[in-house]
């Protein structure tokens, strides 16, 4: 019979291996079983003949001790030879019958044992198999849902969805794009996704560090765990393409729906429209030059910020590495200079970064004082109450008045620097936008992030994938069950070698002499 490729076919031969093994341990347990009745049967027999044999051979050198003359022996004699051979084979029919008995009690335990657990997996597996079987008509299921529309033509809609060219399909996407283009101006719209983009990279990252790890760690089961660790490595596999396979069945209709409506939203212009003193503000013409430069300093500095954000991922690469030989990632060179390499990132980016915050730092060290200024004219004004004095007159009091007011022209002074340097431009133009425009521009690229995985996601690849994973990890796990197999096998005869081994150094004496003698 062709061996199983589907893991419903493997769980249903798991449950007929498991049936097979209790008929065998039972043929097994009824041989030995007979064997110990027949060895002990004639172990007695041989026990009983051997006592009767000595009886004898006492009595015929109890007449020999009594003969008249030598000549009346010899017939006592000649009868005393052959009742001494026959003793002598009876001890050895003894011996064997003992080690035969021996070995068939070591035979009967294993086969009870094997029969013990046998029983046990056929029903441990009969279990797996009613799961198998529910597992199988889920997958079924899917495979027919990712055959048929919608999911079968999903890819091809998500496609036209963004498409600009496509009438009707991607003109709510031309729509929205051209009012997030209208309400928000270019500079401003290129440095808020750029921004974007370095966050979705983060997230990007962490994914790719994740899978990374995954990845070394099935690696590490495939090349060092023997048949049993590249069966878990093909089961990782398979779960990871199951798992892609359940997501898409279970939610991209609903996320194709969901960035559809979404593109709607925001290509509706009387959805959250622009008043035209917002549109002034956003677009003041006085303003367009400090605030694009603000732009580009920024970016500069978010540049420097990316390169500390591929640096790190480097450094975690070579961790990975290094962990992944059994090595200590300090000790290795790669990781020394992925580290070296992040500490000059992060410098470069501490250059552009304090200049870029300077001014903000500065304005919110100033509102800090001027809540403590304020703290002490309190505190100021109580201790004068509570003493009497007119806190008008109070000189501390006064001092206290005075101090936050210095602190208060210091914060206005900070104020004013703050907001005329890059950052607090940039900052105020980005304010001129409000919150329902930064949302409308939110969700529409987030329905386009949608859009663009589903147009990647191929149902037809992710069956296939997912397919091929479950006939590999079925085709590892046979060859790890063979392996398993041989070893309980190997150790089943390595214990009956050891019984073996264990009688003949308890009648080992006896044995030799026996052969020495000519017992047989």
């Amino acid at each position: 019979m062709a061996d199983p490729t589907t893991i419903l076919g493997y769980a249903t031969k798991l449950r007929d291996d498991a049936k097979a093994a209790i008929t065998l341990a039972q043929q097994r347990l009824t041989a030995a079983q007979a064997s110990i009745t027949a060895n002990r049967d004639a172990a007695a027999l041989a026990t009983t003949a051997s006592a009767d044999l000595e009886k004898q051979a006492a009595d015929i050198r109890q007449k020999l001790s009594a003969i008249p003359t030598p000549a009346d022996g010899e017939a006592l004699l000649a009868t005393l030879e052959q009742v001494t051979i026959r003793a002598r084979t009876a001890q050895a029919t003894i011996l064997n019958a003992q080690t035969a008995l021996l070995m068939a009690q070591a035979d009967a335990d294993r086969a009870q044992l094997d029969l013990a657990n046998a029983s046990a997996q056929e029903t441990k597996v009969a279990a797996d198999l009613n799961q198998a079987i529910t597992a199988a008509k889920q997958r079924a299921a899917w495979v027919l849902v990712l055959g048929s529309p919608p999911l079968s033509t999903l890819k091809a809609s998500a496609t036209d969805a963004i498409d600009d060219t496509k009438v009707p399909e991607g003109v709510n996407f031309k729509d929205a794009d051209a009012r997030i283009k209208l309400d928000i101006p270019d500079k401003l719209l290129t440095r808020a996704l750029d921004r974007r983009t370095n966050t979705v990279a983060l997230v990007t990252q962490a994914d790719s560090d994740t899978q990374a790890a995954k990845d070394a760690s099935l690696k590490e089961r495939n090349d060092n765990g023997g048949l049993a660790g590249a069966a878990q490595k093909q089961w990782g596999l398979f779960q990871q393409a199951e798992a892609a396979v359940q997501d898409f069945v279970n939610t991209a209709e609903a996320r194709f729906d969901r960035a559809q409506a979404t593109l709607a939203q925001v290509a509706n212009k009387a959805n959250s429209p622009l008043t035209a003193e917002q549109r002034a503000r956003i677009n003041a013409a006085d303003l367009k030059t400090d605030r694009e430069a603000g732009a580009v300093v920024e970016k500069a500095r978010d540049d420097k910020l990316t390169a500390v954000t591929l640096a790190q991922a480097a450094l975690d690469d070579e961790t990975l590495k290094a962990i992944a030989i059994g090595k200590k990632p300090d000790d290795v060179v790669a990781v020394q200079t992925a580290r070296t390499n992040l500490g000059t990132a992060k410098n470069n980016f501490k250059l552009l970064d304090d200049p870029w915050r300077a001014e903000e730092k500065d304005r919110d060290q100033k509102l800090a004082d001027v809540a403590v200024k304020e703290t002490a004219l309190d505190q100021a004004i109580q201790k004068a109450i509570a003493a009497k004095k007119n806190p008008n007159t109070d000189a501390d009091v006064a001092t206290a008045k005075h101090n936050l007011k210095t602190a208060q022209d210091d914060l206005a002074d900070a104020e004013t620097t703050y907001k005329e340097s890059d950052h607090g431009i940039l900052h105020a133009w980005e304010a001129a936008v409000p919150d329902t425009t930064w949302r409308l521009f939110a969700d529409f690229k987030e329905a386009v992030r949608e859009l663009n995985a589903l147009k990647g996601a191929d149902p037809v690849t992710l069956k296939s994938d997912w397919q091929t994973a479950e006939t590999n990890y079925v085709k590892a796990q046979l060859l790890a069950d063979a392996s398993a197999s041989v070893l309980a096998k190997l150790a089943i005869e390595q214990a009956r070698r050891e019984a073996r081994q264990e009688n003949e150094r308890q009648n080992g004496a006896s044995r030799r002499f026996g052969a020495l003698r000519g017992d047989n």
